[in-house]
Order: C-alpha cells, then sequence, then structure tokens
C-alpha cells in the first residue's frame, strides 16, 4: 500500500476515513472535534498521518458519554 492510500485508512477501523486533505474545500475532519483521548489511543506513527473516520470518532464519543 502507498503512503497516499494509507492515509486514506482510518487507523482504528481500517476502513477509508474519505480524508479530502489535499482538496480545494479541505477535509470534514477540519471541522470535527476529536477527543484528545482517542488521538492519544493511537499508535505514535499515525498521529497526524491518518484522520479517524467519522464513525470511529462518533462511536468513540458515544461510549464516553456513558461513563
Amino acid at each position: 500500500m502507498s503512503e497516499f492510500e494509507s492515509n486514506l485508512v482510518c487507523p482504528i477501523c481500517k476502513t477509508n476515513n474519505y480524508c479530502k486533505v489535499n482538496s480545494k474545500t479541505g477535509c470534514w475532519c477540519f471541522d470535527e472535534k476529536v477527543p484528545k483521548a482517542l488521538i492519544d489511543s493511537l499508535a505514535t506513527d499515525a498521529i497526524n498521518k491518518h484522520c479517524i473516520c467519522i464513525n470511529c470518532i462518533k462511536n468513540f464519543k458515544a461510549s464516553q458519554s456513558k461513563q
């Protein structure tokens, strides 16, 4: 897998993260608040290199609200 392709994969669930960071309109992830605890759970080499998909972000937020 090329570096570009790997950047399109969520580091948590390994599905397409639909990142459009290189598009003229930007990526949805620019507007989504990603909890620090979720980012901290990633492998060091994935931080700031892969977008976490919206489903993983929502699932994490939902699991935190139940605690």
